[in-house]
C-alpha cells in the first residue's frame, strides 16, 4: 500500500496498516506511515516505530525504504496504556542488532538521531552507561547517542567520533517512568542535544562523519 499526502503524520486518519516483510508481518497505525513524497521520508535511513498489534518477538521492522530490520536479543515487548508496544531492555546486555548496512554508513556532515525512551533506574552507580543508538567500530569512526549516570544525575552524550567532530553532553531532567524524546543533531558546524523538543546543549565541530 502506498500512502501519498502532503501531511507527514496524518493524525486525522484512523486506520491500521499491516505490512508483510521477508521476516514476518507487523501492523501499525496509518498515522505512523510517512509520505514518500516528503523530504523527511526521503532522508530517513531508519524508522523503528513500535507496532500496534502482535509484535514479532525476534525482529523489529524498519519502515524506511531501506528495510534495516533489527534482530532483538533479550529485550521483550511491553504494551503501553496507549495500546502501542515498546521494547523493554534490562540495561545489561539486551539490544537490537541492525547489522552493518550501507545506508547506516553515514559519511556526510548531517545526522539526526531521535529516540523515545523511559528510564526506570532512579539511582544506579556512577558511570552507568545505557547506549540508545551506537555505531562505533572504533578508531575514531561512527556516532553514538547514549545516557549515563554520574554524580547523582542522568546525562545524555551525543558524539560524532573523529578529530574536530563535536561531542555534546547535557544533564537530563529524567523522571523515572516518564517517556522522553531525546534527539542528537549534527549539522556540519555543531552538535546539538534536544530533550522533549528543547535545546539543552551545543558543541562546535566540523567535518564529515568517518565511514564505518
Amino acid at each position: 500500500m502506498t500512502v501519498r499526502s502532503n501531511i507527514i503524520v496524518p493524525r486525522a486518519c484512523k486506520a491500521t496498516i499491516t505490512r508483510e516483510f521477508s521476516l514476518g508481518v507487523a501492523s501499525y497505525e496509518s498515522n505512523d506511515l510517512y509520505s514518500p513524497d516528503t523530504e523527511i521520508w526521503k532522508s530517513k535511513v531508519l524508522d523503528l516505530a513500535s507496532p500496534l498489534y502482535g509484535p514479532n518477538k525476534t525482529y523489529i521492522f524498519d519502515k524506511s525504504r531501506y528495510g534495516n530490520h533489527g534482530t532483538i536479543t533479550g529485550a521483550v515487548w511491553e504494551r503501553l496504556p496507549s495500546g502501542v508496544y515498546a521494547l523493554k531492555f534490562d540495561g545489561v546486555d539486551d539490544h537490537v542488532n541492525l547489522g552493518n548496512p550501507t545506508s547506516l554508513d553515514i559519511t556526510g556532515d548531517k545526522l539526526t538521531i531521535s529516540v523515545w525512551c523511559k528510564n526506570i533506574e532512579a539511582s544506579p552507580g556512577d558511570n552507568t552507561r545505557r547506549s540508545l543508538v551506537e555505531k562505533y567500530p572504533g578508531d575514531g569512526q561512527g556516532y553514538d547517542l547514549t545516557t549515563y549516570y554520574f554524580e547523582g544525575t542522568w546525562r545524555v552524550l551525543f558524539t560524532i567520533f573523529g578529530l574536530g567532530r563535536p561531542s555534546v553532553s547535557c544533564t537530563v531532567p529524567s523522571i523515572p517512568s516518564t517517556w522522553q524524546n531525546i534527539v542528537g543533531v549534527y549539522d556540519g558546524t555543531q552538535g546539538i542535544i534536544y530533550v522533549d523538543g528543547v535545546s539543552k546543549a551545543t558543541s562546535p565541530g566540523t567535518g564529515n562523519i568517518v565511514s564505518t
